[in-house]
């Protein structure tokens, strides 16, 4: 009995794992916990800086929209006008003409703008598209470009 007992006693010190292997478990275990810190630290950093830029792209683009606003009024305003001026005299033309007897020049007009209208607005529309096209969008800006190193 005495030869179990002494048995079991050692048995149980070799199944004991080494106070080194213990220590270098434990070391691991706190540079894991360093890494992980590290890890989230940086994604907290990470996430400031997409929010910086967030919120810097979103004032850029305020900007532009406001200047877009501002000019597509001002073309309204000015086209409305234009426009406005153009029938004016167009009518004045026309009434004049009419005063004085002249039709053949109303109809000599009329078919000059057959001829010249249809050409100018498909030129003006080709040109708009190839517009369009040519600048496509692509122009991309960069995180640099945007927020400020500080």
């Amino acid at each position: 009995m005495a030869k179990n007992q002494s048995s079991n006693r050692n048995n149980g010190n070799n199944s004991r794992p080494p106070l080194d292997l213990v220590n270098q478990f434990l070391e691991n275990q706190s540079k894991e916990l360093d890494n992980a810190t590290q890890e989230i630290e940086l994604k907290k950093l990470n996430e400031q800086n997409a929010f910086a830029y967030g919120c810097k792209a979103l004032d850029a683009q305020k900007e532009d929209r406001k200047e877009q606003r501002e000019q597509m009024t001002l073309f309204m305003k000015y086209g409305f006008w234009l426009t406005i001026v153009i029938l004016i005299l167009m009518a004045a033309f026309v009434g004049g003409c009419i005063y004085t007897d002249n039709i053949a020049i109303i109809v000599s007009v009329l078919k000059v703008m057959a001829y010249v209208l249809p050409s100018a607005i498909g030129g003006y529309f080709v040109g708009l598209n190839r517009g369009k096209k040519s600048s496509g969008g692509n122009e991309q800006t960069t995180y640099a470009e945007v927020v400020d190193d500080e």
